[in-house]
């Protein structure tokens, strides 16, 4: 398939079945912060909020595939986030340029596309930094706010959790440092 076939394609897929998907998470989890979801209920409505989030992680994995012969980086791949956000405050991006394999990849560009819509939604921030750097055989993705902080994993709330837990499986960790100062969200993978 032609270069531009597949980078048309990754774009449809990220404008069509990305968001939609994104859009059905951010629902299943406004029904899941009702205080009156029964028991069982939120059990079933958590399994369906992972399945999502497997689902939008195959999406991703697939897009980056199909933009991998293309020109989009890492840190454009971020910037279009921010676009299609609407965010109009400052975004500094310090993103190395490295070979990473592509699962990799496609963990750290699914985290900080969460990390970046956090920040974004909740943190009312005038600036956000994203950087990415190699450091002692590990990736270091970093993103900085200078919102008003209390960010934290939090239960019935699932952006975080599901970062948290995402990092876990990979044998990474994930620090979060958050006070009236901004947030700062660190993963080591």
């Amino acid at each position: 398939m032609p270069t531009a076939d597949k980078l048309r394609l990754a774009q449809l897929l990220h404008d069509g079945i990305a968001q939609d998907l994104v859009a059905l998470g951010y629902g299943v989890d406004q029904i899941l912060a009702k205080p009156s979801m029964p028991i069982e209920a939120r059990k079933d409505l958590r399994g369906l909020r992972f399945s999502i989030d497997d689902l939008m992680g195959q999406v991703r994995s697939e897009i980056l595939a199909l933009r991998s012969e293309g020109t989009t980086s890492f840190e454009d791949t971020l910037k279009s986030v921010v676009q299609s956000s609407g965010y109009t405050h400052e975004v500094n991006f310090e993103v190395e340029d490295l070979p990473v394999e592509s699962s990799l990849q496609s963990l750290l560009l699914e985290i900080a596309e969460e990390l970046l819509r956090n920040a974004i939604a909740h943190s009312g921030a005038s600036r956000i930094d994203v950087s990415l750097s190699h450091f002692e055989n590990r990736m270091h993705l970093r993103v900085f706010d200078d919102g008003k902080g209390g960010a934290a994993v939090k239960p019935g709330r699932f952006g975080l959790q599901g970062i948290q837990e995402k990092v876990s499986d990979a044998h990474g960790e994930l620090r979060i440092d958050s006070n009236k100062n901004g947030t700062s969200a660190v993963v080591v993978v």
